[in-house]
């Protein structure tokens, strides 16, 4: 009884029917309203936050395994901070289990389980068939991919009243200032809404005063209200059949800064696929360019077999060919060592971005190449790790038979100059900061998929489906993208070259030309020339999503804002992205050229809407500079 005293003290049990009788023993059956603002965290012993002020030297490892030996030797050296940080870790695993098991939180209670989570589960089944739930949470609740479940099933049930997604950008709570929240409304089983009225990205309450006195003041005539409204309008209506359109495998949320975000989103999605559909049971029912996702190795949890540059010296190891340090090393009993690739090393079309130094686990830093180290083709980016052989040798498939690969950064966001980075480099170890597409289709026909991802209006869509800082397989599974049967000879020969000359730039991926058939030296880098071949493909691609030159120049005008700083103020300015006339006139002439050339598109018709495409090369954007919160 002692034990079982003690457990109670510890543990603090609550039954809700116990506590309220008045409540759930009457015919009321819950309460009539929950205003709430739960705690989010997550349920995961966190190392660093355990040993806090306790133990520096396992704070200050610079990798997660090297961070576990010294917990371990714990055992011998401080027997009851490893009792302690035991006792904790049982704890998290038990309670873990408990909520998966306890049928309360069937919806919830999956994947890194955060409790604002369960509460949200929680408070919606407390309230009776009359009652209202409002609760203050992450916006993660209707995008997060482990709460697919429970988003579906409030849609479905047409529990969600209303949502208000706010950016703590104006710190109206002490957490980080790119952390979204929501106020989130849920109603009882009789209280049903097939509308649900959204609002993302405000600064200020103040900035839903008016929204929501639109939906206060006929909610029958809701959605004729909002179709009536400014396309610069934040409130956004959206339903079941939206969710299935922009998600049909998770079927959670995107979000919108304003209403003609959606109304174009639901556009650009009726002109092309998804590039991997699943059914309800997650199995691949559709993958036209028969797309692996290959995560390799993970920069925290793999980290003891990362080799630094000093440790292969230690090992007496040098560049397999002399003056290239950043290729692969070799000891001296014949063993490989493999450059590790990470995300900040690439951008669109650029292998050799950055060169990454120094850090803590994921926490690096990195230098730009400079233009001279471009235009040299025998320079390749000096990574911060190197992988041996033997722990590399039997990640990738064996039935990949490129000796290249094509990767894209995982650390990502909304409002960077660029969401969708993309890039071809060769067949190397990455960490999980660049994910990995693998497919064995012919090179010529994924310079099309190439060509498709990095193009300004799949940018402009991926901006819209991103929830958080990362760009996970289930939202690229998701995005809109033509199928290889799109292309036909002719449209696949307008594009191949433009990607060959923007990515064999270096001879380390001779292999990518010489499957293309190219067998000349690496082209120049030239900054104008690349931004010409790169205009020139976005050309193609808004013709593809049959883009009307005033959504064109809303797009575009979309990719004004970017973070300008990487420290922690968020610094936002407008840049120009204006063109020279001389550019504008080749892409003009590009365009033009197009046109007659190709016999499918010789219709007045086709024709008359490529010449209204004209103004997505003119990009003569006034230079503007005012604060973020202005716009």
């Amino acid at each position: 009884m002692k034990n079982i005293r003690n457990i109670l003290m510890e543990k603090q049990f609550f039954h809700w029917f116990i506590e309220f009788p008045e409540v759930f023993s009457t015919e009321r059956g819950g309460f009539d309203c929950i205003l709430t603002n739960p705690p989010w965290e997550a349920l995961l012993l966190k190392e660093k936050e355990f040993f806090k002020g306790i133990n520096q030297e396992i704070i200050s490892a610079s990798t997660q395994s090297e961070r576990r030996r010294l917990i371990r030797r714990l055992e011998e050296s401080d027997l009851n901070l490893f009792n302690s940080f035991k006792k904790a870790w049982i704890g998290s695993k038990k309670l873990s289990h408990y909520l998966t098991i306890s049928g309360l939180f069937d919806l919830s209670a999956k994947g890194t389980i955060n409790t604002y989570q369960l509460f949200v589960e929680r408070c919606w089944n407390l309230i009776n068939s009359n009652g209202y739930s409002g609760i203050i949470c992450p916006t993660g609740i209707i995008m997060n991919y482990h709460l697919q479940d429970l988003f579906k099933t409030l849609v479905q049930r047409k529990s969600i009243l209303s949502l208000f997604d706010f950016e703590n950008r104006n710190q109206l709570f002490n957490i980080h200032r790119q952390f979204r929240f929501s106020l989130l409304t849920l109603g009882g089983q009789n209280i049903v809404q097939s509308i649900i009225p959204m609002t993302f990205y405000a600064l200020k309450p103040k900035q839903i005063q008016e929204p929501l006195s639109l939906i206060f003041e006929d909610k029958k005539k809701l959605k004729d209200k909002i179709k009536k409204l400014p396309d610069k309008h934040i409130l956004v209506a959206l339903e079941q059949s939206d969710f299935e359109l922009f998600n049909p495998n998770t079927i959670t949320c995107p979000s919108f800064r304003f209403k003609k975000d959606a109304d174009l989103l639901r556009h650009l999605y009726k002109q092309a696929p998804i590039l991997i559909r699943r059914n309800e049971d997650g199995k691949v029912v559709s993958n036209p360019w028969q797309i692996q996702f290959l995560s390799m190795f993970h920069m925290s949890s793999d980290s003891g077999a990362f080799r630094t540059r000093a440790q292969l010296l230690e090992l007496n190891a040098s560049p397999q060919e002399e003056g290239i340090e950043g290729g692969i090393w070799i000891d001296d009993h014949g063993n490989r060592y493999y450059p590790l690739y990470e995300g900040k090393m690439i951008w669109i079309y650029d292998h050799r971005y950055a060169m990454p130094f120094s850090g803590d686990g994921m926490q690096h830093n990195s230098i730009s190449v400079s233009s001279e180290q471009h235009q040299n083709p025998n320079f390749f980016t000096i990574p911060l790790y190197w992988i041996s052989e033997e722990s590399f040798q039997n990640k990738i498939p064996e039935n990949y038979e490129k000796n290249w690969l094509i990767g894209f950064r995982d650390t990502t966001g909304a409002t960077n100059e660029r969401t969708f980075i993309l890039s071809i480099f060769l067949r190397y170890p990455a960490g999980n900061t660049i994910p990995i597409m693998l497919s064995n289709l012919n090179t010529k026909t994924l310079c099309a998929l190439v060509a498709n991802i990095t193009s300004i209006i799949f940018d402009y869509i991926t901006r819209q489906k991103i929830t958080g800082n990362h760009l996970n397989f289930y939202i690229v599974e998701q995005l809109p993208t033509f199928s290889p049967s799109k292309y036909d000879e002719k449209l696949l020969n307008l594009i191949y070259p433009k990607v060959l000359e923007l990515t064999y730039t270096s001879f380390d991926l001779r292999d990518f030309a010489n499957d293309l058939c190219y067998e000349n030296d690496p082209f120049e880098w030239n900054p104008e020339r690349r931004a010409l071949l790169q205009a020139e493909l976005d050309a193609i691609f808004a013709l593809l999503y049959k883009i009307n030159r005033k959504d064109l120049e809303y797009i575009l005008e979309t990719f004004l804002v970017f973070k300008e700083s990487n420290d922690d103020q968020d610094n936002y300015k407008i840049v120009d992205f204006e063109k020279t006339k001389e550019q504008n006139l080749k892409v003009l002439q590009f365009i033009q050229e197009m046109i007659e050339s190709n016999p499918d598109m010789n219709s007045s018709q086709v024709k008359d809407y490529l010449n209204r495409q004209r103004y997505f090369i003119k990009l003569y954007l006034k230079e503007v500079n005012k604060d973020f919160t202005d716009i």
